[in-house]
Parts: structure tokens; C-alpha cells; sequence
């Protein structure tokens, strides 16, 4: 961002429009969210905890989608997020390439909430997956949107869901059901 002649060491300049030296303005509404610009870190290391977080908000980042997580029902097992080389020191590939968070959830819930107090006019998207199971979905819709973030991601990405369009509709019914919108009102 210093190149748009932001910085977040600037305590004088406001990043809520997001007014580049050019004067463009990059404020954009998708989906209904207000972002201050379009640009968005995907889940992945950049959205792995509250410091990454926060510090991409401070340098101007409009918005975050945290990486994949469910409740802590089933432990999640990283083996290495590691890439792995050869011998000749060349990158032949990466592990861990699905970010799923291996972070406790309790964790994760707390870091949302105290982002979006501190960035309330910032994008903050939980990416969540969780096993074959209504109630567990229902619960953990429930815990992330009661946190104040702006929009989940579910993951579909499990075989066992993904290929049963039934239970694909009942979670999209169950994430809309718990949906709050910007006034509070809800569906």
C-alpha cells in the first residue's frame, strides 16, 4: 500500500475512504458489504490469526477471509504448512495447500470479535466447514455470526457434502437462517 502513499504508521491519515494520492476513489459495495476498496486477502497465512489480521487492515486491506474452521469436535492435524524441496533447493511442493486452521475455535471467535471492534468499517469473512451434521452446522453458524463478522464462506470442498446437493441446499438454508444484515434484522 505505500506505493498508493498509505502507511499505517501515519496517525494523521485516514484510511476509511481509501483516497490514493491519485484521488481515485476505491470504495466498492459487493454483495452488500462496504468495503473501503475491492482488495480482499483470501484465507490463507495472511489471515491465520489476529496479528496478520489486524496488521493488514492497518496497511489498508479492505477486507480478510479467515481460513477454513469448524468446531473442535474433530481435531484438525497439520502435519507442515511447509513447502517441500528437492535437493537442489527448488520448490517442488506445498503442504497443508487446503488452510484449514488448526487453531482452537474459542481462539479464533475471540480474535473475530475484537477485530471487527477495532475495524468496524473493514471486511471480516469466516470460512467455515464442519462435519455431516445439522446441528453441529446450525451451532457453528450460530457461534461465528454472534462474533459480528461480515459474511461466512462454507466450505464445500468435503466429498461427503459437495456430492449430495440436498444436504449443500439444507446448509445454505441454515447459514441464511442465522444471517444478520447490516441493520441487526435478520432473515
Amino acid at each position: 500500500m505505500a506505493s498508493l502513499g498509505l502507511s499505517s504508521t501515519n496517525p494523521g491519515l485516514d484510511l476509511t475512504p481509501l483516497r490514493p494520492v491519485c484521488g481515485a476513489d476505491l470504495r466498492v459495495t459487493v454483495n452488500g458489504l462496504k468495503m473501503p476498496n475491492p482488495f480482499v486477502i483470501g484465507s490463507g497465512p495472511p489471515g491465520t490469526n489476529y496479528t496478520v489480521m489486524k496488521r493488514a487492515f492497518d496497511e489498508g486491506w479492505g477486507g480478510v477471509i479467515a481460513p477454513k474452521r469448524g468446531a473442535d469436535l474433530v481435531p484438525v492435524v497439520l502435519l507442515s504448512a511447509d513447502a517441500n524441496g528437492s535437493a537442489k533447493g527448488q520448490i517442488i511442493g506445498w503442504q497443508n495447500i487446503e488452510l484449514i486452521s488448526d487453531r482452537p475455535l474459542e481462539t479464533m471467535l475471540k480474535e473475530f470479535r475484537q477485530l471487527k471492534e477495532e475495524y468496524p468499517n473493514r471486511i471480516l469473512i469466516a470460512s467455515i466447514m464442519e462435519e455431516y451434521n445439522k446441528a453441529a452446522w446450525e451451532e457453528l453458524v450460530y457461534r461465528v455470526e454472534e462474533t459480528g463478522i461480515d459474511a461466512i464462506e462454507i466450505n464445500f470442498s468435503c466429498p461427503m457434502v459437495c456430492q449430495n446437493v440436498e444436504w449443500v441446499l439444507l446448509l445454505v438454508k441454515i447459514v441464511i437462517s442465522w444471517r444478520r444484515f447490516a441493520d441487526g434484522s435478520m432473515l
